[in-house]
């Protein structure tokens, strides 16, 4: 863990380089001021003028407060590796997440083909939940790999709109995600036992539209049930947060997310008032995630 002592005389030496903590006596800014003190020296802060004036005055002077800020700098860059060296190791632990996602769809023949192709509007999902773990190992360094798994699922509906017959349906269903990611994560000390987290994650996302089940829009009667597929797509993540340590093995985090998670679509037959035809799939483009997290973590 940082010394106490040590990050005291870091912000010390940063402080007194621009003037925050202490006073100095400096020469005077000029001869009137020289007149009004005989002894030609002043007593005053040493804020950023008067170092300035302290570099023209002297090399001396100006290569001691070069030296002071550099050696503050490069010791506050120390702080966060010192502060979690003693955490390297394993560890794992579960994740819950809840937010919102947004999608679009770029679909224009979707139904069955005598019906002219129906053309995808208004996709709008509901609140997102998800649960999950991970697992990985934490560095002799501000630096952890580790993989993790959630499973994301919300509501989502649409509308299509079929403009050889002018009619139009409504589609609800649920949007699942089993979504398996390796991350990377940086902390930043902000105490013995809190730090910020920033976090970046590459994956696969396997996604299936469920439960979709199709209604006419204007009486609201029900037409049929979609086929589920599921499809794979790339995913990448990047988030922040909080952690902090309840005991020496024991960390909780508050985080929050913003993820790409790929497309969606129905499979490529309707069970309903038509029997079972074949049709060409939905399609929700581009899905968004933006989600709050909490997790509890256990080293080993």
């Amino acid at each position: 863990m940082v010394n106490a002592h040590l990050s005291g005389t870091i912000f010390q030496t940063a402080f007194q380089v621009f003037g925050l903590y202490s006073h100095k006596r400096v020469l005077p800014a000029s001869r009137e001021a020289a007149a009004a003190y005989p002894l030609g020296l002043v007593d005053r802060p040493l804020t950023i003028t008067s170092v300035l004036i302290q570099r023209d005055r002297t090399a001396e002077g100006m290569g001691m407060s070069y030296k002071l800020l550099a050696s503050a700098a490069a010791a506050l860059l120390l702080v966060p590796a010192s502060a979690f060296a003693d955490e390297a190791g394993f560890f794992a632990g579960l994740d819950a997440t809840g937010g919102i996602a947004f999608g679009s769809s770029s679909t224009t023949d979707g139904g069955a083909p005598f019906a002219g192709g129906g053309v995808v509007e208004n996709v709008k999902f509901k609140t997102t939940a998800g649960i999950g773990g991970h697992a990985g190992y934490r560095f002799d360094s501000p630096f952890s790999a580790f993989v993790s798994y959630q499973y994301l699922e919300g509501r989502v509906n649409w509308d299509a709109r079929y403009p050889l017959f002018g009619v139009a349906s409504n589609f609800q269903g649920t949007a699942v995600s089993h979504v398996l990611m390796g991350n990377l994560a940086y902390d930043f000390s902000l105490s013995d036992t809190t730090s910020f987290r920033t976090i970046a994650g590459l994956g696969l996302s396997f996604n299936t539209l469920s439960s979709v089940a199709e209604a006419d829009e204007g009486t609201g009667l029900f037409l049929a049930n979609l086929a589920e597929k599921t499809r794979i797509n790339p995913t990448a993540q990047v988030g922040a947060g909080i952690r902090h340590k309840l005991t020496d093995s024991i960390t909780w985090g508050l985080s929050t997310s913003v993820s790409y998670s790929g497309g969606f679509e129905t499979g490529t037959t309707r069970s309903g008032n038509l029997g079972v035809t074949p049709i060409n799939p939905y399609k929700i483009d581009d899905v968004w995630r933006a989600t709050l997290g909490t997790s509890i973590s256990f080293r080993f």
